[in-house]
């Protein structure tokens, strides 16, 4: 993404150079000038799903880790998991590195160990972005859950 201006602002001030004729100031003008410089992130990307896949496969009580990525953004953007919609109920308590060069590379990581009731539910990842202007951004995956067969 290019960046985005997205506030400028003027500061004069004035420096007395000498005293002129008849002891009158000659004043300078000096300008400087401040500027705030923001880039959007990059949507996110749930980044152990197959690219274009709806799905990811995982095994009741097998431990399954999904890992969402944003890259790109300044200021930072943050990244949050969410199940099925994005309410405060549904929010999943995930893991977030954020790593910055000039711009921020943020990634999220949950696991979990799926249980029956996980089959066919939606893992959403949302990224919020407060820079100028504000974005937010979802991506997901739908879980499709195989039974742990128990032989006796």
């Amino acid at each position: 993404m290019q960046p985005f201006l997205s506030w400028c602002s003027y500061v004069y001030y004035f420096e007395r150079l000498q005293a002129g004729q008849n002891n009158t100031d000659i004043l300078c003008n000096k300008t400087c000038f401040k500027s705030h410089v923001s880039v959007q992130p990059n949507p996110p990307v749930i980044q152990n799903v197959p690219s274009g896949a709806a799905t990811i496969q995982g095994t009741e009580g097998v431990n399954l880790t999904l890992i969402c990525i944003s890259t790109g953004g300044y200021p930072q953007q943050t990244l949050e998991w969410y199940n099925g919609s994005v309410t405060d109920v549904n929010r999943l308590a995930g893991t977030t590195t954020a790593v910055s060069a000039e711009q921020f590379n943020v990634t999220s990581t949950y696991k979990f160990a799926p249980r029956n009731t996980d089959d066919g539910v939606t893992f959403i990842c949302r990224s919020l972005y407060s820079g100028e202007p504000s974005m937010e951004d979802n991506t997901n995956v739908t879980l499709e859950l195989s039974c742990k067969y128990m032989y006796m």
